[in-house]
C-alpha cells in the first residue's frame, strides 16, 4: 500500500506514468484478497471510465463479481458470473467462469448446482485438460455438502479413471472419510489401508492411521486400536493426531503410551553442545515455574559468542543500561567462535533474544534451526529448545489477563503462538493487529462492550491491551459453546456464526471428527495447530497431559455473534 501511495504521488508530479490496466487489475486482485473492500470499490469506480476494449470491460465485470463474492454477497456475484460464462467461447474461459460460478453456488450452499456445473463442463469438453480437475472438484463439493454417498460414487469413478497422482491419493482418503461418516467401516478401512500403504506424506499417513485406530475402537477391537494408536504416536507425538492418539490410548488403559512424549527417537549426536551445568543455573528445575530471565552476569556464554568485538561490547552496554529492544536488534549480528557449533551459536543468540523480551525473534530463530528436534524431539531431552519455541511470553501481563477473564494461561499462549508467533507488532493483510490478531471492527465492538473509553486502534499494538481484548473475545466464545475449546478456537478464526452453522450439521460427532470435517482448510489447520500447542505447553510447563474434550455440545448460546 505504501508503494502504491508513493507511485501515485510520482504520477501526480509527472515523474512516472500511470499504471497500465493490467497492473491495476493485479492491484485490484490484492485488494480483494486482503478484504480491502472500500479501496477495491474505489479503484473499480476509477477504472470504469478508462476501459480500453471489450475484453477489459469483461475483466472489470469479473473483478466486480469477485468483490461481491468476497464481501459475502453471492446473490450479486452469480448473475455476473453467469453472463460471463455464457459469453465465453474457449474451454479455458468456460472453465474459469465454471469455477467461480461453483464458488458462488457453494457460498449459498447450493451444492447440487455447483456439482452440476462441473459435470456439465466435463460432458461439454471431454478432451479439455481441465476435465480431471473438474471431476475432482465435483466429488469434493459432494463431500463438502455432506452428500457422502454421492461423494463416494464420484470419487470412486475418479480413482478408477485416473489411477495415479496426488489427487487420486486424496480421492481414496475422501472415500474412506465419507464411508466412516456412514458407518461403513469395511469400505473405510479398505481405502485407509491404501492411504497408509502409499501416503502422500508422513502427515497424510498419520491421519489415515489415526482414523484406522478410531474404526477399530468403534468396532470394539481394543488391541487393534491400541496397536494403531501406538503407530500414530511413533510417527510423531508432537502433532494433533499424536496428541489425540496418546490421549485416546490412555483412555484404553495404556497410560505407558504417554511416555512416548518423553522418548527421543534415534538420531545422531545432540547438535546443541552447550554447557549443561550453566544451562541448569539459567533454567530452574521446578517444572511449573519455568521462566528464562536475563542472565545476571555478562558476558554470557563467552566460549560461544565473541563479546570482545565492537558489536559484542555494544550489545553488552545496551543490555547493562536496560535498552533491551535496541540490544535485541543487534544480537543476530554477534559473531561466534569457530570452536562452537553453528547450532550452539544459534541457540545462544535465541536465548539472548528471549531474555531481552524478543520472543518472536527467539522463536523464529530456534524454529528455523531446530526444526527436526521440535518435530521429533522429546520434551524431557530437548527442553532448552522447546522453552524458546514455546515461550512463557509476556508472563506478568498474560497471567493478569488470564485471572481477569478466568482463562488458562496456556490456552492464551497457544493461541498467540499460532496467531502472531509472539510478535506484538504483527499486522496481517486482513488488517489484524498484534499478539492475538484482532481486526478493527471487532476491536471497536469489544471496546464499547467492556467500557473502554477513548479507544484508538493503535492501542492494539500494546501487548496488554491486545491480550485483554482477545481474552474477552475468547471467553465469550467459550461461553457461547459451553466451554468447548475446539469450537471456540474455530470461531476465533472463522467467526461464531459460521461455526454455529457447522455445529447445527454435526452436533452428533465427536470433537476430533468435527475438527476433521471443518469446511475451511485454514480453520481446520488452525484448530489442529493450537491443540498441538496446548499439548506441548501442558507437558512443558505443567508436566501433565492436556485433557482433550471428546464430545460436542448439543446447542449454543446467543451471547456473541461477531
Amino acid at each position: 500500500k505504501l508503494a502504491r501511495l508513493a507511485h501515485d504521488k510520482m504520477v501526480a508530479r509527472g515523474s512516472a506514468p500511470p499504471l497500465s490496466f493490467v497492473a491495476e487489475m493485479r492491484w485490484l486482485d490484492r485488494l480483494i484478497w486482503a478484504r480491502k473492500f472500500s479501496d477495491a470499490k474505489e479503484l473499480l469506480s476509477q477504472l470504469k471510465s478508462r476501459l480500453p476494449n471489450q475484453q477489459a470491460k469483461k475483466e472489470h465485470q469479473f473483478f466486480s463479481a469477485r468483490l461481491h463474492l468476497r464481501e459475502g454477497k453471492p446473490e450479486l456475484a452469480l448473475p455476473i458470473f453467469s453472463q460471463l460464462f455464457k459469453q465465453a467461447r474457449s474451454s479455458e474461459k468456460r472453465y474459469l467462469y465454471t469455477t467461480w460460478l461453483a464458488r458462488a453456488y457453494g457460498a449459498q450452499e447450493r451444492f447440487d448446482a455447483a456439482i452440476e456445473i462441473y459435470q456439465d463442463f466435463t460432458k461439454g469438453y471431454p478432451r479439455a485438460k481441465q476435465v480431471r480437475e473438474a471431476s475432482y472438484k465435483a466429488a469434493w463439493l459432494a463431500f463438502n455438502g455432506k452428500r457422502y454417498r454421492q461423494s463416494i460414487r464420484l470419487f470412486q469413478n475418479f480413482v478408477a479413471r485416473y489411477k495415479k497422482g496426488n489427487d487420486v491419493q486424496n480421492g481414496h482418503w475422501f472415500i474412506a472419510w465419507c464411508a466412516y461418516r456412514l458407518d461403513d467401516f469395511q469400505l473405510a478401512s479398505k481405502h485407509l489401508e491404501r492411504t497408509i500403504a502409499k501416503p502422500l506424506s508422513l502427515a497424510h499417513g498419520q491421519r489415515a492411521t489415526y482414523w484406522m485406530a478410531r474404526i477399530m475402537e468403534k468396532r470394539g477391537l481394543q488391541e487393534e486400536a491400541q496397536r494403531f494408536y501406538r503407530k500414530v504416536v511413533d510417527m510423531g507425538p508432537l502433532t494433533f493426531y499424536g496428541a489425540y492418539a496418546a490421549d485416546a490410548r490412555a483412555d484404553l488403559e495404556a497410560p505407558e503410551l504417554l511416555l512416548a512424549l518423553n522418548t527421543k527417537p534415534e538420531r545422531g549426536e545432540n547438535r546443541l553442545d552447550i554447557d549443561r551445568g550453566l544451562l541448569g543455573n539459567l533454567i530452574p528445575a521446578k517444572e511449573d515455574a519455568i521462566h528464562l530471565s536475563l542472565p545476571e552476569e555478562l558476558p554470557w556464554q563467552d566460549d560461544v559468542l565473541k563479546w570482545s568485538t565492537p558489536k559484542g561490547k555494544r550489545v553488552q552496554s545496551l543490555m547493562k543500561f536496560g535498552f533491551h529492544k535496541d540490544a535485541s536488534e543487534e544480537v543476530i549480528g554477534l559473531e561466534g567462535y569457530r570452536s562452537a557449533s553453528s547450532a550452539s551459536i544459534i541457540y545462544a543468540k535465541a536465548r539472548l533474544l528471549y531474555s531481552l523480551g524478543d520472543f518472536d525473534g527467539a522463536y523464529r530463530l530456534i524454529g528455523s534451526t531446530f526444526r527436526e528436534e521440535l518435530k521429533e524431539g522429546a520434551l524431557a531431552e530437548e527442553k532448552e529448545i522447546f522453552h524458546l519455541a514455546y515461550p512463557d511470553a509476556y508472563r506478568n501481563d498474560i497471567q493478569e489477563v488470564a485471572r481477569e477473564f478466568k482463562l488458562s494461561t496456556i490456552l492464551l499462549l497457544s493461541l498467540i503462538r499460532q496467531e502472531s508467533a509472539y510478535d506484538e507488532e504483527a499486522f496481517s493483510v486482513a488488517g489484524a493487529y498484534g499478539l492475538m490478531q484482532i481486526i478493527s471492527p471487532t476491536a471497536q465492538r469489544i471496546a464499547a462492550l467492556i467500557g473502554e473509553e477513548h479507544f484508538a486502534i493503535d492501542k492494539l499494538n500494546e501487548p496488554k491491551t491486545n491480550m485483554k481484548f482477545g481474552a474477552w473475545y475468547l471467553r465469550e466464545l467459550l461461553k457461547k459453546f459451553h466451554g468447548n475449546i475446539a469450537l471456540a478456537l474455530a470461531s476465533y478464526n472463522a467467526g461464531p456464526r459460521k461455526v454455529a452453522e457447522w455445529l447445527d450439521w454435526s452436533s452428533s460427532l465427536d470433537v476430533d471428527a468435527f475438527i476433521e470435517e471443518i469446511p475451511y482448510r485454514e480453520t481446520r489447520l488452525y484448530v489442529k495447530k493450537i491443540i498441538r500447542n496446548l499439548m506441548v505447553y501442558s507437558q512443558l510447563y505443567r508436566n501433565e497431559n492436556y485433557e482433550f474434550q471428546r464430545r460436542l455440545p448439543l446447542d449454543y448460546l446467543d451471547n456473541i455473534n461477531f
